[in-house]
């Protein structure tokens, strides 16, 4: 039995999908749209899904950081590649070595030693050696709040500028009830 092989393709039509095949990889990495029923950021937001991972970079090839409830509050800073960037919540810290920290008074405030001190996003295990996702870099002179200390690391909460990431759908816009209303400030006028 004779098999007779495919023809081989023009040398014109191989070298033009090689030169389109990096644009295409371009395109389909390229940031996605911003969901239509979301404001532009910055917008405040509620978890909308029973529990949300946290994640130290926009997909799912980043570790665990943390993880939000149903109902939960956040802050959309940015969307990327359809994952949202917001600060850390409360129960989400950092890790930064000790050898560039310098503790101050009670052990709860340290000083940044050495220019450009990476501040790692702390994996959900708090282990240092498994928290390799750097969210900022800190400069001499800068402080952090220290939580505890573990192997070589301090646990700090996370500064101001550092961010993480919650996956695409699984927020809603806050409404006007989810927001509550700012205490009245000035006490009731009395009865006459």
């Amino acid at each position: 039995m004779n098999h007779a092989s495919p023809p081989a393709l023009p040398f014109a039509f191989k070298f033009l999908v090689m030169a389109i095949l990096p644009f295409a990889t371009v395109a389909a990495t390229a940031q996605a749209p911003a969901s239509p029923d979301l404001p532009e950021p910055p917008f405040d937001a509620i978890i909308a899904l029973p529990s949300v991972e946290i994640r130290s970079g926009a997909g799912r090839a980043y570790y665990e950081v943390g993880t939000l409830a149903e109902g939960d509050k956040v802050r959309v800073q940015a969307e990327l590649f359809g994952w949202y960037k917001i600060q850390p919540p409360g129960d989400v810290y950092c890790f930064v070595e000790r050898k560039d920290v310098n503790v101050r008074g009670d052990g709860s405030r340290g000083i940044i030693e050495t220019d450009n001190t990476a501040i790692n996003a702390a994996h959900a295990n708090n282990d240092p050696s498994d928290s390799y996702r750097n969210l900022i870099q800190l400069n001499a002179g800068d402080t952090v709040e220290i939580i505890d200390t573990i192997k070589n690391a301090y646990k700090i909460i996370p500064p101001a500028d550092a961010f993480v990431y919650l996956p695409p759908q699984s927020l809603r816009p806050a409404t006007r009830a989810d927001i509550p209303e700012p205490m009245n400030s000035s006490p009731p006028a009395p009865a006459p």
